[in-house]
C-alpha cells in the first residue's frame, strides 16, 4: 500500500504531514492539535521513528509514516539516508502542508523539501534545544554552525517558523536566521481545562513537586540542592520528582542517581507517569528551576491550570506563564538559594498559595488553553495553505 493510500470509507481531503523525531512526544504534545486538523477535514499523516505512541496514532485516525531517525545519531551515512527517507516520503505522499518539529526534522525536512515545488511547511520550534544551554568549551561554535542551517532551512519559499515565546523569535530574527514576516509566536501546545481542574491537596505534610524530563539542565540540580537547604533549616514538607530519564538526550540523568537519592531520602522520585492530573493533585507547590531553553513549559500550564503556585526561573518561555507575585515566583537560573528561599515562603503561607493558584487558572484560561491555541494553529494551517499556491491551494510535491 502506498504511503499516499488514504483509509478506506474517507474522502481525500487536504493532506496535513507531521514530522517528529519522537512517536511519544508528537502524541503527548501535538496529537491533540491533529485531532482537531482531522475534524476540519485534514487527512492527516505523522512521520517518527517507530516506538511507542504510534498505535495511539492508529487509533486517533492518523496514517504514520516510518522514518529512519536517530536523535543523537551524528553518523553522516544516517543522516544522509534519513534525508533521503523523508524526500521520497514527501515526493510519495504529496502533502499540501507539513508541520515539522523538533531539530532534526526541520532541518532534515527543510532540505527534503527543496526542489519538489513544496512551498506550505511551518516549522514549529517548542524550544531552542540543548546546544543553547550547553556551557562546554565548543558550544559557542556549534551554535553559530546550528543557527547557519537554521538560516538555510528557514529560506525555503513560502515556510512559516512558530515559536512558542516572544524571546526565541526576537533571537532569531536578530540572528538573521529567519525574516520578520515569517516568524510567529503560538504559545505552547495548549492544555485541555476540564482535564487539569483544581483539585485540594490531600491532608498532612505539603508536597513539593518538580515533574518533567530527568535532565540536568531541566533544573533537577538546583531542586534537589535547594531541598538539602530546606531540609537543614527544618522546613517539613515532602518533595518529589516525578517523571523518568530521557537517554536520547545527553544531560540526561542516570536512573542509578534518582534511586540513589530516593534511597537516601533526599527526595522521592517517583518516576514517569501518564496520570499527570493526580499527580498535580498531590502537591502544594509546584517547582520548575529550568535552564534549558524551554518554548513555553508544559508542566508549567499543566500545573497552573491545575491551581498550583509556581516556583520557576525568570527565562524565556517561564515567565509567560508565570507573572511573579501572582500566581508564581520568578528565580534566577541556576541558584538553589533563591528556589529554596521562593519554597519555604510558600510554605509558609497557604492562603497565599490558594491564592496564586486561583490566579494561574486564570491565566492558564485566558491564554493557554487547548482551544485557544488550538484555533490559533488551525487559522496558521489556512493562512498558508491558501496562500501556497496561484489556485488557494498549497502546492503539492512534485506538482
Amino acid at each position: 500500500m502506498s504511503p499516499a493510500t488514504h483509509r478506506a470509507g474517507r474522502t481525500p481531503g487536504r493532506r496535513l504531514l507531521y514530522v517528529c523525531n519522537d512517536a511519544s512526544f508528537f502524541v503527548s504534545y501535538r496529537a491533540a492539535g491533529a485531532s482537531a486538523a482531522l475534524a476540519a477535514g485534514y487527512d492527516v499523516h505523522v512521520a517518527t521513528p517507530a516506538g511507542d505512541g504510534v498505535d495511539e496514532m492508529s487509533r486517533r485516525g492518523f496514517v504514520h509514516h516510518a522514518i529512519p531517525l536517530g536523535r543523537r545519531s551524528a553518523n553522516p551515512v544516517g543522516e544522509l539516508r534519513t534525508v533521503r527517507a523523508l524526500r521520497r516520503l514527501y515526493a510519495e505522499l504529496r502533502p499540501d502542508l507539513i508541520e515539522q518539529m523538533t531539530i532534526k526534522p526541520v532541518l532534515y525536512g527543510s532540505l527534503a523539501a527543496r526542489g519538489l515545488g513544496h512551498h506550505a511547511v511551518i516549522n514549529w520550534l517548542a524550544g531552542l534545544g540543548f546546544m543553547f544551554v550547553d556551557r562546554g568549551w565548543k558550544t559557542p561554535l556549534v551554535r553559530s554552525v546550528l543557527l547557519t542551517a537554521y538560516r538555510v532551512a528557514f529560506s525555503l519559499p513560502g515556510s512559516r517558523v512558530v515559536f512558542e515565546n516572544p524571546d526565541h523569535r526576537i533571537t532569531f530574527v536578530r540572528a538573521g536566521a529567519v525574516p520578520a514576516e515569517r516568524a510567529l509566536v503560538i504559545e505552547g501546545a495548549g492544555v485541555a481545562m476540564d482535564r487539569f481542574v483544581p483539585r485540594p491537596p490531600p491532608p498532612g505534610e505539603p508536597v513539593v513537586m518538580f515533574a518533567g524530563r530527568m535532565i540536568w539542565d531541566k533544573g533537577v540540580r538546583e531542586f534537589v540542592s535547594a531541598v538539602e537547604l530546606l531540609k537543614a533549616r527544618g522546613v517539613s514538607a515532602r518533595y518529589v520528582l516525578v517523571g523518568g530519564p530521557d537517554p536520547g538526550n545527553p544531560a540526561s540523568i542516570d536512573e542509578r542517581q534518582l534511586a540513589a537519592w530516593n534511597a537516601d531520602g533526599v527526595v522521592e522520585w517517583w518516576g514517569a507517569s501518564d496520570r499527570m492530573p493526580d499527580e498535580y493533585a498531590k502537591c502544594s507547590v509546584f517547582c520548575f528551576p529550568t535552564a534549558y531553553a524551554e518554548g513555553v513549559p508544559r508542566v508549567l500550564i499543566e500545573a497552573a491550570a491545575s491551581s498550583r503556585p509556581i516556583v520557576t526561573t525568570d527565562t524565556p518561555g517561564c515567565r509567560e506563564i508565570v507573572r511573579h507575585g501572582e500566581n508564581g515566583m520568578l528565580v534566577p537560573v541556576r541558584s538553589p538559594e533563591a528556589v529554596a528561599a521562593a519554597i519555604e515562603a510558600l510554605l509558609r503561607d497557604p492562603a497565599r498559595r490558594q491564592a496564586m493558584g486561583r490566579r494561574g487558572r486564570e491565566l492558564v484560561r485566558d491564554r493557554f488553553s487547548e482551544e485557544t491555541v488550538i484555533g490559533a494553529t488551525l487559522a496558521l494551517y489556512g493562512a498558508v495553505s491558501g496562500s501556497a499556491g496561484p489556485d488557494g491551494r498549497a502546492r503539492r510535491a512534485g506538482g
